[in-house]
């Protein structure tokens, strides 16, 4: 009896995993599916430009285009100082900063690099998400704003992981949260003298919205980022939010291979 009973729970045990597997991947499947399948794999080149726009600031001017299959970006924001300008070329991402008529040039590493490297990435990560390096996993039903959405755990290739959550009718992502811990020290009584030790959690929350579907390609033209702070204790403190508005949206464009070289000091 007894082993009839573990028989039965290790198959009850594996059937679930099975049955969550299979729910993620036909999930991912629809996901693909709805962002345009074949056709957003099929993307050469992107142009989009729009509007960048932080609380209680004036609107800048936001230009980014992309290489989807070399995985090269180039990211401008136009503002009362100037141009500032981001760009990959597939390994290594510089920067150029201009302000008070002076400008700077200068190679990008750590998260500034990292984060640009997923800008690059046009399909996101849920496309084509295994040969990426990436992992999901299926952790059920949710709401948002009073509408059923499906809950996945992502595991990027570099460790990183974030919730997603995708509208249960057309399989879209709509949310992503991301979480982030960091460590400080200062007062602590302890063999070795005195210090702190603090913890610093970041939460990253990203809702996409305003869907257009450009030659076959559905893409969120409305993405606003609220980055909210625990800090050691409790504390809650909200950072600040940042919003992007997309007004206008080219595939399969001509953009001069020369964008996504080392920028010079003196372009525009």
């Amino acid at each position: 009896m007894l082993r009839k009973s573990l028989a039965l729970l290790l198959g009850s045990a594996l059937f679930a995993t099975m049955a969550a597997g299979q729910t993620a991947g036909e999930l991912i499947a629809k996901n693909n599916q709805a962002q345009g399948g074949s056709k957003l794999r099929s993307v050469k080149t992107v142009r989009m430009s729009g509007t960048l726009t932080f609380p209680e600031r004036k609107g800048e001017s936001l230009l980014l285009e992309l290489v989807p299959p070399s995985h090269k970006v180039r990211r401008e924001i136009t503002d009362e100082d100037g141009v500032q300008t981001k760009v990959y070329d597939g390994t290594v991402g510089w920067e150029v900063s201009r302000s008070e008529g002076k400008t700077e040039l200068s190679r990008l590493t750590g998260d500034a690099l990292n984060s640009l490297k997923d800008l690059a990435d046009f399909q996101g990560a849920l496309f084509d998400y295994q040969a990426k390096g990436n992992e999901i996993e299926y952790l059920g039903k949710d709401e948002i704003d009073g509408k059923p959405v499906y809950k996945l755990w992502l595991t990027r290739r570099d460790g990183v992981g974030s919730t997603i959550y995708l509208d249960a009718k057309s399989h879209l992502e709509v949310r992503e949260t991301t979480i982030q811990v960091s460590h400080t020290y200062g007062r602590e009584f302890g063999p070795f003298g005195i210090r702190e030790f603090v913890n610093d959690q970041r939460e990253l929350v990203t809702t996409y919205s305003d869907f257009k579907t450009i030659d076959g390609v559905t893409l969120p033209c409305t993405i606003e980022t609220k980055l909210k702070r625990v800090e050691g204790g409790g504390t809650i403190q909200m950072d600040g939010s940042m919003r992007i508005d997309i007004d206008k949206v080219e595939l399969n464009v001509d953009i001069p291979a020369s964008r996504f070289t080392k920028p010079k000091t003196g372009e525009r």
